[in-house]
């Protein structure tokens, strides 16, 4: 919301709105010879610091206000005939705010034309109020009085036109709004810059693996896992006590035993072998792995054996163990490979489950704000929300919806 009350000597006395960070607009007539001024702004009382009048002829002033961040209104003065104006204020009756839906007119005659509205009934209060076009989404012009305050004649107000060419400052340049800083929109995230929260899980991660576990990613799909998984990878070399050499492997790609560790032992680097050999060949290699499996449900199909899941096993336990592994699934190992003839899951007592969840709102503004941290474009409050609600917090799907909003919010900011 961007309307606020203005009240002299801490009474109401009629409407503003924002029109940039810390400034209002309002009517001259509202605020002038008045020394306490202030707004009421969401339950908030804020001092006016400061008022402009420049053209007394006129009834405008522009107001500086302390305040927190907040967000303001576009101007535009696209208006026609017969269009619907909506507006919001504070009338005597209704000191806590009431909305009021008037019809454009038309223009009146002279150099300091005012717009000329009907249809709705504008009392005492709704002065200074932002008049916004139901079609265009934007501020078109300043209610300033009413035609009768009894009956539902309508009103008239200032156009923005006016209010530019009082303040030049309030009208907006062509501006350079940079590329779309949402994406990349589907798929995993490789680039490290890029990777957004989840410290609380990393940290719990390598926890869970310098004390000599391995670890199962659980979460739905699109939660992130094949994104945290190469952010274990990148902060490996830094947080594991013991180094081992990080090796993602994306299971999707696979399709049965053989190409399993055809694919294994290309990413280490070491001869390609059979099953039966490759203990040999990582003792050879002197290395120690942290094995990265994605997509793990891969291989509960029937082109993969048993076998796989025991050599996994066999080759990470203990400390000094060949591997350790991070391996991500949508559901519980034991649910996930419900292996046959009365044997247990080998994977499902070596790795600690980690939950993946969706963003809290918190996390959801933060990656907004610095996604947004180098563009002139603002996600409101209630945009936050919405995409909360909307996505779950699942951050692909968070990405999504903050391509398309941003995307919305660019072509507003175009003539």
């Amino acid at each position: 919301m961007c309307v606020v009350r203005i009240d002299v000597d801490e009474e109401p006395n009629g409407t503003g709105f924002f029109v940039a960070q810390g400034v209002a607009l309002t009517c001259r007539h509202v605020i002038e010879n008045e020394t306490d001024l202030s707004i009421i702004w969401q339950g908030d009382r804020h001092t006016v610091t400061q008022v402009q009048i420049p053209n007394k002829d006129v009834d405008l002033a522009l107001l500086s206000v302390n305040s927190p961040n907040h967000d303001w209104v576009f101007l535009d003065d696209d208006v026609t005939d017969f269009e619907q104006l909506k507006t919001f204020g504070f009338p005597k009756n209704y000191p806590q705010g009431d909305p009021l839906t008037l019809e454009f007119e038309g223009f009146t005659g002279g150099s300091l034309s005012l717009i000329k509205l009907k249809d709705g009934q504008v009392e005492p209060g709704y002065s200074g109020a932002p008049l916004v076009n139901a079609r265009t989404k934007k501020v078109c012009g300043v209610v300033k009085s009413t035609r009768d305050e009894d009956y539902a004649l309508g009103g008239r107000a200032v156009p923005v036109s006016l209010v530019w060419r009082l303040f030049p400052e309030l009208k907006p340049t062509i501006l350079e709004i940079p590329k779309n800083p949402f994406l990349p929109r589907s798929g995993r995230i490789d680039l490290p810059d890029q990777f957004f929260g989840r410290e609380k899980e990393l940290r719990s991660v390598f926890e869970i693996l310098n004390s000599g576990s391995s670890v199962a990613i659980i979460g739905e799909r699109q939660v992130g896992k094949s994104s945290f998984l190469k952010a274990i990878a990148h902060h490996s070399k830094s947080q594991l006590n013991q180094y081992r050499r990080p090796v993602y492997l994306d299971c999707q790609s696979l399709i049965d035993n053989a190409d399993f560790y055809e694919e294994l032992c290309l990413l280490m680097d070491i001869e390609n072998t059979k099953a039966s050999n490759l203990k040999r060949a990582l003792r050879r290699s002197k290395q120690s792995f942290l094995l990265l499996l994605d997509d793990v449900e891969m291989l509960a199909e029937e082109n993969f054996s048993f076998q796989i899941r025991s050599q996994l096993r066999a080759l990470s336990l203990g400390h000094d163990a060949p591997f350790k592994l991070v391996v991500a699934a949508s559901v519980n190992l034991d649910e996930l490979f419900p292996d046959a003839r009365g044997r247990v899951s080998p994977l499902q007592n070596i790795c600690i489950n980690e939950f993946l969840a969706g963003w809290e709102e918190k996390y959801v503004k933060h990656f907004v704000d610095k996604r947004l941290a180098a563009t002139p474009i603002r996600f409101s409050e209630r945009d936050i929300i919405e995409i909360l609600l909307q996505t779950q917090g699942h951050p692909q799907k968070v990405m999504e919806a903050c391509y398309q909003l941003y995307n919305r919010y660019k072509e507003d900011c175009l003539p």
